[in-house]
Protein backbone atom coordinates (compact mmCIF):
# COMPACT_ATOMS: atom_id res chain seq x y z
CA UNK A 1 0.00 0.00 0.00
CA UNK A 2 2.86 2.38 0.67
CA UNK A 3 4.01 1.90 -2.93
CA UNK A 4 1.05 3.80 -4.44
CA UNK A 5 1.71 7.15 -2.66
CA UNK A 6 5.39 6.80 -3.50
CA UNK A 7 4.57 6.26 -7.19
CA UNK A 8 2.18 9.20 -7.16
CA UNK A 9 4.81 11.45 -5.62
CA UNK A 10 7.42 10.41 -8.18
CA UNK A 11 4.93 11.04 -11.00
CA UNK A 12 4.28 14.54 -9.70
CA UNK A 13 7.99 15.21 -9.46
CA UNK A 14 8.49 13.92 -12.98
CA UNK A 15 5.70 16.15 -14.31
CA UNK A 16 7.20 19.23 -12.67
CA UNK A 17 10.65 18.27 -13.88
CA UNK A 18 9.25 18.14 -17.44
CA UNK A 19 8.27 21.82 -17.19
CA UNK A 20 11.37 23.19 -18.84
CA UNK A 21 13.05 26.36 -17.73
CA UNK A 22 12.65 28.87 -20.55
CA UNK A 23 15.65 29.85 -22.59
CA UNK A 24 16.89 33.42 -22.31
CA UNK A 25 16.30 33.84 -26.06
CA UNK A 26 12.63 32.82 -25.71
CA UNK A 27 12.15 35.26 -22.83
CA UNK A 28 13.77 38.03 -24.89
CA UNK A 29 11.39 37.21 -27.74
CA UNK A 30 8.44 37.50 -25.32
CA UNK A 31 9.73 40.80 -23.94
CA UNK A 32 10.07 42.17 -27.48
CA UNK A 33 6.60 40.94 -28.47
CA UNK A 34 5.03 42.39 -25.31
CA UNK A 35 6.71 45.77 -25.76
CA UNK A 36 8.40 45.68 -22.36
CA UNK A 37 11.03 48.21 -23.44
CA UNK A 38 8.37 50.65 -24.64
CA UNK A 39 6.55 50.19 -21.34
CA UNK A 40 9.72 51.17 -19.45
CA UNK A 41 10.08 54.27 -21.67
CA UNK A 42 6.45 55.19 -21.05
CA UNK A 43 6.88 54.72 -17.33
CA UNK A 44 9.89 57.06 -17.35
CA UNK A 45 7.87 59.76 -19.12
CA UNK A 46 5.03 59.37 -16.65
CA UNK A 47 7.42 59.71 -13.72
CA UNK A 48 8.76 62.95 -15.23
CA UNK A 49 5.20 64.26 -15.61
CA UNK A 50 4.35 63.21 -12.07
CA UNK A 51 7.40 65.02 -10.66
CA UNK A 52 6.51 68.19 -12.61
CA UNK A 53 2.97 68.06 -11.27
CA UNK A 54 4.11 67.33 -7.69
CA UNK A 55 6.51 70.27 -7.75
CA UNK A 56 3.83 72.53 -9.20
CA UNK A 57 1.45 71.50 -6.42
CA UNK A 58 4.13 72.04 -3.78
CA UNK A 59 4.65 75.62 -4.94
CA UNK A 60 1.02 76.35 -5.85
CA UNK A 61 0.11 79.97 -5.32
CA UNK A 62 3.71 80.94 -4.69
CA UNK A 63 5.89 82.99 -6.97
CA UNK A 64 9.38 81.64 -6.62
CA UNK A 65 12.36 83.89 -7.17
CA UNK A 66 14.11 83.06 -10.47
CA UNK A 67 17.06 81.39 -8.73
CA UNK A 68 14.73 79.20 -6.63
CA UNK A 69 12.71 78.22 -9.70
CA UNK A 70 15.94 77.42 -11.54
CA UNK A 71 17.08 75.29 -8.60
CA UNK A 72 13.73 73.45 -8.51
CA UNK A 73 13.91 72.78 -12.26
CA UNK A 74 17.49 71.47 -12.02
CA UNK A 75 16.52 69.31 -9.04
CA UNK A 76 13.64 67.74 -10.96
CA UNK A 77 15.82 67.19 -14.03
CA UNK A 78 18.46 65.51 -11.88
CA UNK A 79 15.83 63.28 -10.24
CA UNK A 80 14.42 62.31 -13.63
CA UNK A 81 17.91 61.56 -14.98
CA UNK A 82 18.67 59.36 -11.96
CA UNK A 83 15.40 57.49 -12.31
CA UNK A 84 15.87 57.04 -16.06
CA UNK A 85 19.34 55.69 -15.50
CA UNK A 86 18.23 53.26 -12.80
CA UNK A 87 15.21 51.93 -14.67
CA UNK A 88 16.70 52.06 -18.14
CA UNK A 89 16.01 49.10 -20.39
CA UNK A 90 19.71 48.23 -20.37
CA UNK A 91 19.61 47.78 -16.60
CA UNK A 92 16.15 46.23 -16.41
CA UNK A 93 16.37 43.71 -19.26
CA UNK A 94 18.43 41.13 -17.36
CA UNK A 95 16.13 41.48 -14.35
CA UNK A 96 13.09 40.87 -16.54
CA UNK A 97 14.74 37.80 -18.08
CA UNK A 98 15.57 36.45 -14.61
CA UNK A 99 12.10 37.11 -13.20
CA UNK A 100 10.28 35.65 -16.21
CA UNK A 101 12.59 32.61 -16.23
CA UNK A 102 11.89 31.99 -12.54
CA UNK A 103 8.15 32.60 -12.88
CA UNK A 104 7.20 30.86 -16.13
CA UNK A 105 8.12 27.60 -17.80
CA UNK A 106 8.96 27.28 -21.50
CA UNK A 107 5.42 26.33 -22.49
CA UNK A 108 4.00 29.42 -20.78
CA UNK A 109 6.62 31.71 -22.34
CA UNK A 110 5.81 30.27 -25.77
CA UNK A 111 2.05 30.73 -25.18
CA UNK A 112 2.50 34.30 -24.01
CA UNK A 113 4.70 35.08 -27.00
CA UNK A 114 2.02 33.67 -29.32
CA UNK A 115 -0.57 35.89 -27.61
CA UNK A 116 1.54 39.06 -27.83
CA UNK A 117 2.35 38.40 -31.49
CA UNK A 118 -1.38 38.03 -32.26
CA UNK A 119 -3.52 41.02 -33.34
CA UNK A 120 -5.23 41.10 -29.92
CA UNK A 121 -1.87 40.93 -28.16
CA UNK A 122 -0.51 43.73 -30.33
CA UNK A 123 -3.58 45.83 -29.52
CA UNK A 124 -3.07 45.12 -25.84
CA UNK A 125 0.58 46.17 -26.09
CA UNK A 126 -0.24 49.32 -28.02
CA UNK A 127 -2.86 50.41 -25.49
CA UNK A 128 -0.91 49.65 -22.29
CA UNK A 129 0.88 53.03 -22.16
CA UNK A 130 -2.51 54.77 -22.29
CA UNK A 131 -3.87 52.40 -19.64
CA UNK A 132 -0.87 53.17 -17.42
CA UNK A 133 -1.23 56.92 -18.01
CA UNK A 134 -4.91 56.84 -17.08
CA UNK A 135 -4.15 54.66 -14.05
CA UNK A 136 -1.49 57.10 -12.83
CA UNK A 137 -3.88 60.03 -13.34
CA UNK A 138 -6.63 58.37 -11.33
CA UNK A 139 -4.17 57.35 -8.63
CA UNK A 140 -2.96 60.94 -8.35
CA UNK A 141 -6.54 62.14 -8.01
CA UNK A 142 -7.12 59.67 -5.19
CA UNK A 143 -3.78 60.38 -3.54
CA UNK A 144 -4.51 64.12 -3.15
CA UNK A 145 -7.49 63.76 -0.79
CA UNK A 146 -5.81 60.84 0.96
CA UNK A 147 -2.67 62.95 1.59
CA UNK A 148 -4.85 65.76 2.95
CA UNK A 149 -6.54 63.32 5.33
CA UNK A 150 -3.15 61.99 6.41
CA UNK A 151 -1.88 65.51 7.05
CA UNK A 152 -5.03 66.34 9.05
CA UNK A 153 -4.61 63.13 11.07
CA UNK A 154 -0.96 64.01 11.69
CA UNK A 155 -1.90 67.51 12.89
CA UNK A 156 -4.56 66.03 15.18
CA UNK A 157 -2.11 63.46 16.55
CA UNK A 158 0.50 66.16 17.19
CA UNK A 159 -2.12 68.30 18.98
CA UNK A 160 -3.04 65.27 21.14
CA UNK A 161 0.61 64.65 21.98
CA UNK A 162 1.04 68.29 22.96
CA UNK A 163 -2.10 68.12 25.12
CA UNK A 164 -0.85 64.95 26.82
CA UNK A 165 2.53 66.57 27.47
CA UNK A 166 0.82 69.62 28.99
CA UNK A 167 -1.42 67.41 31.14
CA UNK A 168 1.61 65.44 32.32
CA UNK A 169 3.53 68.65 33.06
CA UNK A 170 0.55 70.09 34.94
CA UNK A 171 0.16 66.86 36.94
CA UNK A 172 3.86 66.86 37.80
CA UNK A 173 3.72 70.51 38.81
CA UNK A 174 0.67 69.81 40.98
CA UNK A 175 2.39 66.82 42.60
CA UNK A 176 5.55 68.82 43.24
CA UNK A 177 3.64 71.83 44.66
CA UNK A 178 2.48 70.26 47.99
CA UNK A 179 5.94 68.83 48.58
CA UNK A 180 7.53 72.18 47.88
CA UNK A 181 5.01 73.92 50.15
CA UNK A 182 5.70 71.47 52.97
CA UNK A 183 9.45 71.90 52.58
CA UNK A 184 9.24 75.68 52.59
CA UNK A 185 6.82 75.90 55.53
CA UNK A 186 8.53 76.97 58.80
CA UNK A 187 8.91 74.27 61.37
CA UNK A 188 6.37 74.67 64.15
CA UNK A 189 7.68 75.52 67.56
CA UNK A 190 7.74 72.67 70.03
CA UNK A 191 4.82 72.72 72.41
CA UNK A 192 5.44 72.85 76.13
Amino acid sequence: MKLIPTLLCSCQLSASALAATPTPASVEKLLAASGAEKLIDSMQQQIDGYLKQAMAQATAGQTLPPDAQSFADRFREKMVANIQEEISWEKMKDLYIQIYSESFDQEEIDGLTTFYESPVGQSFTAKMPLVMQKTMGLMQQRMGPMMQKMQQSLHEAMAEVEAMKKTAEDAKAAADAPAATAESAPASAPTK
